[in-house]
C-alpha cells in the first residue's frame, strides 16, 4: 500500500472502498453492530451504516490484545 503523501489520487483510490468488516463471532458487540448496519442497509441509511463498518473495526483492536482505552500522553 502506497502512502498518501505524494501518491498520485489513482494510487490512493486503488484500496478503496474497504471490504466491509466482518463480526467476530464471540463478540456481542460486532454482533450487535452488525445487526444495525443490517437494518440501516434495510433502510437505505448508508451514513450509520458505514459509521457502523467503523466502529466494528475500531472496537475491534480489543480482540488481539491492543488495549481499548488510549494511553494519556506524557
Amino acid at each position: 500500500m502506497s502512502s498518501v503523501k505524494g501518491a498520485r489520487p489513482e494510487e490512493v483510490l486503488e484500496n478503496f472502498p474497504l471490504p466491509w468488516p466482518a463480526p467476530r463471532p464471540d463478540c456481542t458487540q460486532c454482533a450487535d453492530l452488525a445487526r444495525e448496519r443490517a437494518q440501516a442497509r434495510r433502510v437505505g441509511d448508508g451514513s450509520r451504516a458505514v459509521d457502523c463498518n467503523v466502529r466494528i473495526r475500531t472496537h475491534n483492536t480489543g480482540h488481539n490484545g491492543t488495549p481499548l482505552i488510549p494511553r494519556a500522553l506524557p
